[in-house]
């Protein structure tokens, strides 16, 4: 390319973000969900008002309740203490935000040095692959229990959200149109809806709601660069409603392991899998903020807010792949006799395993004590593919 053309193209794109063309309008919820040809005026679109349905646009709600409750959160977060704040992930209201949000959420990265940038990279891959394997029948998103999809647990509801997510996979998995941003717009109703009828949730749907959020960020890291013209507060409003949804788990169930089995009493196959899937769907968030950009200004270490480093490293391979309760039952006594006296391994045992070579800048294993290292070599033998996606991150420094 010759100066001329390098100069030619400069100018055009300073015109472009001097004058951006306008954002397509969006149509109603209503409209959406009637697949109706919706007007897009305000307050009540034409559609809207000749039925009298209650007109709302996506978003739209949820983003008021969080510009109303900046200056709640204020004066709420210096009354609180950790012992009466449940743990939580370091998602928060925004103090101040401008709007619409600058689109650099869900961004990459950048790692340093080269070795760790290929890493990212790969890791990177692996978890923008989930929102594909949400419609294949033989290999699930790792973080995501087989369950879930069979229905087994809390039964398997047209209107559950891994049901729905699904559906919003399949049909991004036949996306091609760059202009078509319906794929977004059911997201982001559908975002509306888990926020809305939170009331009526059990742990279930809660945690169901929370792994179909989990894959429409991921979706949107790996292909939501449009979605963004269309929806730009849509990754805001996706992490807002995560953080309301693991507020509510930890409510249910504190901490990232189940209470029997933190005090060594006896746990159903139920219990274990409610408490798994949390742990994992909170690593995968912790994954997605090593490698994107989660940071929109929001206050990320408050007293309460659980880190990577105090996360349990996922369970085994064949605890996890277990088909029935009685096979789990006879994994898990045996993992319960052999390490009785033990603590479940932390992502921070994992890190500290590991030491930065000054020369090479390769990772390599280290002088930790030998009983930890035996204990992390066991781990490592015994651990599926989303320990494998674990065990990568920590060589991240």
């Amino acid at each position: 390319m010759n100066k001329a053309s390098i100069q030619r193209h400069e100018r055009y794109c300073r015109s472009k973000l001097a004058h951006p063309p306008p954002p397509r309008q969006k149509s109603c919820v209503a409209c959406i969900k009637a697949k109706a040809r919706c007007d897009s005026r305000k307050p009540e679109c034409g559609p809207c008002q000749i039925k009298g349905r209650k007109c709302t646009y996506s978003g739209e709600s949820l983003v008021s309740r969080v510009r109303e409750s900046n200056g709640q959160y204020d004066s709420s977060r210096n009354q609180s203490s950790l012992s009466d704040t449940p743990e939580t992930l370091p998602i928060a209201m925004p103090q101040s935000i401008s709007w619409p949000i600058p689109s650099r959420l869900l961004r990459r990265k950048k790692q340093q040095p080269v070795n760790m940038a290929h890493i990212s990279e790969l890791v990177s891959r692996i978890i923008c692959s989930f929102p594909g394997r949400m419609i294949k029948e033989t290999s699930y998103p790792p973080f995501i229990h087989q369950s879930t999809f069979e229905g087994r647990m809390g039964g398997r509801r047209p209107d559950d959200p891994i049901v729905i997510c699904q559906s919003i996979c399949r049909k991004l998995s036949g996306y091609r149109d760059e202009g078509d941003f319906s794929v977004w717009d059911a997201v982001a109703s559908e975002q509306e809806r888990m926020y809305d009828q939170r009331a009526s949730f059990d742990k279930w749907i809660f945690l169901s709601s929370a792994q179909a959020i989990t894959i429409y960020l991921l979706m949107l890291a790996a292909e939501g660069e449009n979605a963004l013209i269309h929806h730009p507060t849509l990754p805001l409003t996706l992490l807002f409603t995560l953080g309301t949804h693991f507020t509510h788990l930890h409510q249910i169930n504190p901490g990232y392991t189940s209470a029997k089995e933190r005090n060594k009493t006896r746990l159903s196959w139920e219990d274990w899998i409610f408490a798994e899937s949390k742990l994992r769907m909170a690593i995968v968030y912790f994954i997605l903020e090593l490698h994107f950009d989660l940071n929109f200004g929001l206050p990320c270490n408050r007293e309460g807010d659980v880190q990577f480093e105090d996360l349990e490293l996922p369970g085994t391979k064949a605890l996890w792949e277990a088909k029935d309760q009685l096979s789990w039952q006879k994994e898990y006594d045996l993992i319960a006799e052999d390490r009785y006296f033990e603590t479940r391994l932390k992502y921070s045992d994992l890190r500290s395993s590991y030491t930065q070579d000054s020369d090479c800048g390769q990772p390599h294993v280290p002088q930790a004590s030998s009983e930890l290292a035996k204990r992390i070599e066991i781990w490592q033998r015994e651990m599926d593919e989303f320990g494998i996606l674990v065990a990568m991150c920590s060589t991240i420094m």
